[in-house]
């Protein structure tokens, strides 16, 4: 799947945004890596991705203010 992402192909870069988001099939919890997969896709038209992103905004948000 990141091969795929890394290739550009705009759903493999949703999925692995997503798997970021929530540290899934392998990859790290990285909220800024998920961020930049998911605009990506977004820019490419993948309406998950629009969707996504400002729900990790609010989460990244959250985040940087628990600190």
């Amino acid at each position: 799947m990141s091969k795929a992402a890394l290739l550009g192909y705009p759903d493999a870069q949703n999925n692995v945004g997503y798997f970021h988001m929530t540290g899934q099939r392998g990859l790290p919890k990285d909220l800024h890596a998920a961020r930049e997969w998911l605009t990506l896709a977004a820019a490419q038209g993948v309406q998950h991705a629009k969707d996504k992103l400002p729900v990790l905004k609010k989460i990244i948000q959250d985040a940087e203010g628990a600190r």
